[in-house]
């Protein structure tokens, strides 16, 4: 009789991004870079900025729209309806348009594919010269619009959310179906955290007022990046005159506190990034070399101050930036080179910091901003089993969480079950209440009369129980099976189906410890098996 055997997987639940959204990134005069392929290709845009850019896309990894702060395009290149005239990063100044370090911010709003916030700060210069306060503004983007090419919201366009802010914003995953827009006012130690959600911004920021001796009040944190480490624990920044800063993130209330001191070796100090593994901490300089910190020294911060390293060439670098390879990038201003560190996570030269130089055109130019990354406007959350039952030939009914007002499987089908009856992978998502879940369902034909079953300890004492090494398996055509200890030296060798070992050599009792063993065996219906591994035998 044929028979099906199911395993389902589960996976703790964890917010999931999708894969693409990261994949085009838009920056410098005319610039971007397209990681489609796996790897960054040069990519031609109408971007005019030396620092704050964005680009958004979808979860395929499509080009949406992209903005400098002072324009927004769509995904053609062309500037979007109302996408004119905006007055961030900052825009309306006749000098530096682009000139804010992170002064370009998209935010998803969540479960809606169609909506995005855009947040754009001013630059010191607009600030220092009293042409604007610093403000913190908000427009919002409709992707349904224009036919699908998206237009900017003229009734959200420019609105003022706060005044006196640095050159930080950056956006991250809040523990729930909501993100952060993070920023920081200058001359003062604090931070702001605005909640997107379904509901859209809420426009009353939660307020933390965390700083260390290092940074003085006076003119401090002006410019610089502020980033959030990948597991959002930790935010750091970068500012004015080289004070780097670390302090801990509550992604659930938004509150920012525990300010720490780095002890940079830079006095310009400008571009700050996390590994992927939130291990490493890296600062880039205006000019000098980059530096190191270990993070997994903390909470010792003599020990992470101690391991600042100094990696790759002294030269005048920008912002960092995490790639959808997992790389750490940096920009190489004015000479479009971009110095990429392959392997973030480990310690000192072990990074192995390469560049790589593109053939641009004459008025293509890469600057020292890279752009922020946008989070996800989804929450997801992949549940699994770890188990394997054998079911009759008849159709299997896959179940999909219940709970939820929509469904859909992996075949198009739109309903909370699903009949199967051949092999293969399935998944539903079930959506209608945050976060969404998916479930996947591996399906494989299997003859359930050949199950091995291996015990991983044995103990031959005469008691009874588990005397001997026996491996259970059901109807076979052939049986062979070897036993070694730890020298490599054989103790056992048995090639009648049904024998099992009883922890004896030549007659002699054998040690207490670990052996290993090779099974192969051929089924009734001729499938091949082979397994290896270790058996405790326990005196």
């Amino acid at each position: 009789m044929k028979h099906i055997c199911i395993v389902f997987f589960v996976l703790l639940p964890v917010a999931v991004y999708a894969q693409g959204q990261d994949n085009i990134w838009a920056f410098g005069i005319n610039c971007g870079l397209d990681f489609s392929t796996g790897i960054p290709l040069l990519l031609r845009t109408h971007m005019q900025t030396s620092e704050g850019a964005a680009a958004a896309c979808n979860a395929n990894g499509r080009l949406l729209f992209y903005s400098d702060g002072n324009h927004v395009w769509d995904r053609n290149g062309n500037i979007m309806p109302h996408g004119d005239g905006l007055l961030g990063n900052t825009g309306g100044w006749a000098i530096n348009y682009g000139s804010s370090t992170q002064g370009v911010t998209i935010v998803p709003v969540i479960d809606d594919t169609n909506r995005f916030y855009l947040f754009t700060t001013d630059c010191v210069e607009s600030i220092a010269s009293g042409f604007y306060p610093g403000y913190l503004r908000y427009n919002l983007i409709d992707m349904s619009l224009n036919n699908g090419l998206g237009d900017v919201d003229s009734s959200v366009k420019n609105k003022k959310l706060v005044s006196h802010v640095a050159e930080k914003a950056y956006a991250v995953a809040g523990a729930g179906c909501y993100n952060w827009l993070l920023t920081h006012s200058y001359g003062s130690g604090q931070f702001l955290a605005y909640k997107i959600s379904a509901s859209g911004l809420d426009t009353v920021p939660v307020s933390s007022y965390a700083t260390t001796s290092a940074v003085p009040d006076s003119n401090s944190y002006m410019f610089g990046e502020l980033k959030v480490s990948p597991d959002t624990r930790l935010l750091a920044t970068c500012s004015s005159w080289g004070h780097v800063e670390l302090f801990s993130f509550d992604n659930a209330t938004g509150h920012i506190s525990n300010a720490r001191a780095l002890d940079s070796l830079l006095p310009n100090g400008y571009g700050i990034g996390f590994s992927p593994t939130g291990n490493k901490l890296y600062v880039t300089p205006f000019m000098g070399h980059i530096l190191q910190y270990d993070l997994s020294l903390l909470p010792d911060m003599d020990a992470v101050n101690a391991s600042a390293t100094p990696i790759g060439d002294s030269g005048s670098y920008g912002t960092l930036r995490i790639g959808p390879d997992g790389k750490l990038y940096t920009s190489h201003a004015n000479e479009n080179l971009m110095i990429r560190i392959n392997d973030p996570g480990a310690k000192g030269a072990a990074c192995n910091v390469t560049s790589l130089s593109f053939s641009t055109d004459p008025d293509m130019h890469f600057q020292v901003g890279l752009g922020n990354p946008v989070p996800a406007g989804d929450r997801q959350q992949n549940d699994m089993v770890d188990t394997a039952t054998c079911i009759s030939s008849d159709p299997l009914q896959l179940q999909a969480p219940p709970g939820y007002s929509s469904y859909i499987w992996s075949n198009g089908d739109t309903t909370a079950t699903l009949p199967v009856n051949t092999s293969g992978i399935y998944w539903v998502r079930a959506t209608g209440h945050c976060p969404d879940v998916i479930d996947t369902f591996r399906v494989q034909q299997h003859d359930c009369n050949c199950i091995l079953s291996i015990p991983t300890a044995f103990s031959p004492n005469s008691d009874g129980r588990n005397d001997r090494f026996n491996v259970i398996s059901g109807e076979l055509q052939s049986f062979h099976m070897e036993i070694y200890n730890r020298w490599g030296q054989p103790v056992f060798y048995t090639s009648a189906i049904g024998h099992s070992w009883d922890g004896t050599y030549d007659g002699r009792i054998c040690d207490a410890g670990t052996y290993y063993y090779f099974v192969k065996l051929r089924c009734l219906k001729g499938d091949e098996i082979f397994r290896k591994g270790d058996v405790t035998l326990v005196r």
